[in-house]
């Protein structure tokens, strides 16, 4: 899960942008920040459930380990169909459900990787529907 910007340096989106651009020249802080704003690759997506926001960037899970974007959940969720967004700060594939929760905060989505998805109290409703009408397929 690199980019390779140039044939000198390889970049890990996986390492947290302002951590790896410590001490580097600020063309390469440029490119860093232009390339680290893009999507996951297809092939990460794919292995992806859920996506959340924490300060600056999105985190996402992927073999085992977080791993860091500055793609805001708002551009994920317009390039990525199969997910839908529970939370301002959530956005989880749609038939990675494996049950609805009720929790002392509201409602949680269950994942089928034991994930907890924190639910907004007025999408409740549409996460309801949007399984039902999965279900039915």
């Amino acid at each position: 899960m690199s980019l390779q910007l140039s044939q000198q340096a390889t970049f890990d989106l996986a390492t947290p942008p302002l951590q790896f651009a410590q001490g580097k020249p600020r063309r390469y802080r440029r490119l860093l920040k232009r390339y680290a704003r893009q999507l996951p690759q297809p092939d990460v997506v794919a292995a992806v459930n859920r996506f959340w926001s924490g300060d600056r960037y999105t985190i996402y899970l992927f073999e085992g380990e977080e791993q860091l974007i500055e793609t805001s959940i708002t551009t994920l969720v317009r390039h990525l169909p199969d997910f839908v967004r529970l939370h301002r700060a959530e956005l989880v594939r749609l038939d990675a459900i494996a049950a609805l929760e009720r929790t002392s905060h509201g409602w949680a989505a269950v994942l089928v990787d034991g994930q907890r998805a924190q639910i907004a109290r007025r999408l409740v409703k549409h996460v309801r529907l949007l399984i039902a009408a999965q279900v039915v397929r």
